[in-house]
């Protein structure tokens, strides 16, 4: 089964649904423990679609320069608004800036787009050697690596971004695995082989005792395998949603920040969440006609 990203609308809206929740965890929203749940589907998407476009070398090399150049455009982005607050403020700029930001970008939620990176050359040389050796095996041995790196999460403390990227590893490999999954298998043997995947990961976590998180993954898999088993149309809304999600998550902290200089409301309240969100969706939004679409991913 060939799966085209941006065809399937129920994607899109989950898409959209994991970026909002995303928002509200950094909000410190009513609801902050579900909007962290967020992320594990969020990851989880940008392997799945990884593997499920192609793995030759042209469009490896064009799809990595773009998260490259997003990354760093971002990053000039922030560091500016990084020096600007060093100097309202009446910081020294060195203040402003630690070493881990050169692996991450000057605003941590940016680990995500070099994540990616590594993602798409993963992803590339999964799709080469799974041939050989057999989907099976690639998705027993991506399960246990999911499954070793949630439990050494469990307790683990680590630097930044090596906590990001261990914390965002399980959703990684198990999006590899449903892509893998769902381009060799039929759909209905990919959906049911799936859901055994899922009931069994979660089984032995739960045995192992490790909690923590352990929803938040789970239901991420089963919210992608819903997805693929009940896709939508496309609109112009859902698509619209698929454009503007990923400049919802990059320019979210921005608008926390102008938030709280403004006075509005305070983190923790539904209406700060509220603002927050939808002046991201306006930013986002804002930048899709314009040349600065690529900030966006587009």
């Amino acid at each position: 089964m060939q799966v085209t990203p941006g065809r399937n609308a129920t994607i899109d809206i989950f898409r959209f649904v994991a970026a909002a929740g995303i928002v509200m965890f950094h909000a410190k929203g009513p609801w902050q423990g579900l909007g962290y749940a967020a992320l594990p589907l969020f990851v989880l998407l940008a392997a799945f679609f990884a593997i499920s476009q192609g793995a030759t070398i042209s469009k490896l090399q064009s799809r990595s320069s773009r998260l490259l150049a997003i990354w760093l455009a971002w990053s000039a982005i922030y560091g500016a608004l990084k020096l600007v607050q060093a100097i309202v403020h009446g910081r020294a700029i060195s203040d402003e800036f630690a070493g881990w930001m050169l692996l991450t970008g000057p605003e941590l939620h940016l680990w995500f787009l070099p994540f990616a990176i590594a993602l798409l050359v993963l992803g590339s040389f999964l799709a080469s050697v799974h041939a050989r050796f057999g989907v099976a095996l690639a998705v027993i041995l991506l399960s246990i690596s999911a499954a070793l790196a949630f439990g050494y999460d469990q307790h683990a403390q680590l630097a930044i971004p090596l906590a990001q990227w261990l914390h965002a590893w399980p959703g990684a490999a198990m999006g590899f695995s449903l892509s893998l999954l769902y381009q060799r298998k039929s759909p209905g043997s990919a959906a049911m082989t799936s859901v055994a995947m899922t009931g069994a990961l979660g089984v032995a976590m739960w045995t192992m005792g490790w909690l923590a998180g352990l929803a938040a993954l789970l239901g991420a898999m089963l919210a992608m395998i819903a997805a693929l088993a009940f896709p939508m149309r496309e609109t112009a809304a859902t698509r619209a949603m698929r454009e503007i999600s990923l400049g919802i998550y990059l320019v979210h902290p921005a608008v926390i920040a102008v938030l709280l200089l403004a006075g509005f409301s305070t983190p923790g309240q539904f209406a700060f969440f509220l603002a927050a969100l939808a002046l991201s969706t306006l930013a986002a939004l804002a930048l899709r006609p314009s040349y600065l679409r690529f900030l966006l991913g587009q």
